[in-house]
């Protein structure tokens, strides 16, 4: 996905966007380099469950080499005090309810779900984050693939949040059709005094600001 990302950013588009990636980063890493970076985006791509700390996300531990895991509700405050605009979790059940059906043939392995636990989504609604999109259910290794593709060129190319996923849920269903549902697996939360511009500027504008910066995750 990472390979992926930077191709797709790398065709030309109206706003260049600058993307620094950690792979298989620990606690310590992420925290640090969200403490230090100033990221439009917060991209994670990997395992991720409910839970009762706000859901969780897994990492690996630089000393042991073993996973281990960052809860929703303390991402949510290193992203809160980084001044992050959005946050997606390309990941497995990162909106996920207790009355979410099972949307997809297929998943990514880690999930599991119980209930009366809290999703990502809403520990980072919680504090306040402006845009969160995350994954209803279990989501197939080719769909979460080709929806980052998809949602970064459309955003690469200028157009909003919201655009941007919408285009990319046509692309879902163009290349997966309707009946498969994948299209509505990217749940898009939005604070209603966000316009959903990640820069203050319109695609039509000729004047652009800095290039956002975009944070991404690999497993």
């Amino acid at each position: 996905e990472a390979a992926n990302l930077k191709a797709e950013l790398q065709r030309q588009g109206n706003q260049a966007i600058e993307v620094d990636i950690l792979e298989q980063p620990d606690r310590s890493s992420l925290t640090q380099a969200l403490e230090q970076g100033h990221y439009h985006i917060f991209h994670y791509a990997g395992h991720s469950n409910p839970g009762e700390k706000g859901g969780k996300i897994y990492l690996v531990s630089r000393k042991t080499g073993l996973t281990e895991t960052l809860s929703g509700d303390d991402l949510a405050g290193l992203i809160a005090n980084n001044n992050t605009q959005m946050v997606v979790f390309n990941s497995c059940r990162g909106a996920y309810s207790a009355q979410a059906g099972d949307r997809s043939g297929g998943q990514r392995s880690g999930d599991q779900y119980q209930g009366g636990e809290r999703n990502l989504a809403n520990a980072l609604i919680k504090r306040g984050i402006p845009a969160v999109l995350a994954m209803a259910d279990r989501i197939p290794d080719d769909v979460a693939l080709m929806l980052t593709q998809l949602f970064y060129r459309n955003l690469n190319q200028g157009f909003s949040i919201d655009l941007s996923l919408s285009r990319a849920r046509q692309g879902l269903i163009s290349s997966f059709s309707s009946s498969q549902l994948y299209w509505a697996l990217p749940i898009f939360y939005l604070h209603p005094e966000f316009d959903g511009g990640l820069l203050s500027h319109t695609r039509e504008d000729t004047d652009w600001l800095s290039p956002a910066g975009l944070y991404s995750l690999t497993p």
